[in-house]
């Protein structure tokens, strides 16, 4: 064991309110008003009451497709990889809204474990047209493959997640079993429990109704930043449940900085698809594959059918 893996072990010791103080200063932070508080000022207060937040660790094995979907505005696929990676800065600030992991200002790559969760996930705008009653649409998915091993934080404590996800189970008990074989004393452990879960549960946050209310996921997803300020906790993003997908599978958040290295994924394939009968309530939505690239040179997808050349 490091030096780095020791200190933070005996931080870990000593950080930790009890089981008590740790359920009232959650209740605290959960009757906060987002809207009235900035990130800052949020992060501020989450420092006062846990000095130290922990974390779940996982990785993505190499060799993994991760699969990302943008929307088409007409009955066209789009034709360069830029158009299907993550948002232009000029977008993202034209909008100024929190996303489940990310700033305003802060390009990062959403992806998903299948295209049937990262489709569903961009089909949400649908939502918003409340007289449309046929929902679909037109989109095109881009499919990554990891060249590399990627670490990541595994957001797997929420128990909306957890009451249908037996893999979800076992690494809790698995990620609790480690504490323990390390001599972590209970009442850490069980602060432990209660913050992932909190967490967890920001990230699990159905019916949205203002973009305030990511902040808390916002906050837990900046670690991967922090984290990659000491080498030796390199990290390129998280992993955890959709909620469009009533958390059956799981939705991919990586830097932009582990997009751009090609030592870490690289796009295999691009499909043009045609979604429809979209079912919020369910989960589900039906599709066609229209049309598949042919080959992807640089940033030019070249699809087989001539007509989307």
């Amino acid at each position: 064991m490091n030096t780095e893996e020791n200190f933070l072990k005996e931080q870990m010791k000593k950080e930790f309110p009890n089981k008590e103080k740790t359920l009232e200063y959650l209740t605290i932070l959960d009757n906060i008003k987002l809207e009235k508080i900035t990130l800052k000022e949020l992060e501020k207060q989450i420092k006062q009451y846990f000095p130290i937040i922990p974390y779940h660790e996982n990785q993505i094995d190499s060799g993994k497709e991760l699969f990302r979907t943008a929307t088409c505005n007409s009955e066209l696929p789009h034709k360069s990889v830029d158009r299907i990676k993550y948002p232009p800065m000029e977008v993202l600030m034209r909008k100024n809204e929190f996303g489940r992991a990310n700033r305003p200002d802060q390009q990062v790559f959403y992806c998903a474990a299948n295209f049937l969760i990262s489709t569903m996930e961009v089909c949400q705008h649908l939502k918003c047209i409340p007289l449309i009653k046929e929902r679909f649409g037109y989109a095109t998915v881009g499919i990554w493959e990891t060249v590399s091993p990627l670490k990541i934080l595994y957001i797997c404590h929420s128990p909306k997640a957890n009451s249908i996800r037996e893999e979800m189970r076992n690494s809790n008990e698995a990620y609790i079993n480690i504490l323990k074989k390390d001599g972590i004393p209970e009442v850490t452990i069980d602060a432990n429990k209660l913050i992932l879960e909190f967490f967890a549960n920001q990230f699990a946050k159905d019916n949205i109704k203002s973009h305030h209310e990511f902040k808390y996921s916002v906050y837990y997803s900046s670690m991967v930043e922090k984290m990659n300020e000491i080498s030796h906790f390199s990290q390129h993003g998280l992993v955890y449940p959709s909620v469009p997908m009533k958390y059956i599978g799981d939705n991919v958040c990586l830097t932009k900085a582990t997009y751009e290295d090609k030592n870490n994924l690289q796009i295999k394939k691009a499909l043009f698809i045609y979604y429809y009968n979209v079912d919020f309530d369910k989960g589900e939505f039906d599709y066609d594959i229209l049309d598949e690239s042919e080959s992807i040179f640089g940033t030019q997808i070249y699809w087989r059918k001539k007509k989307y050349n």
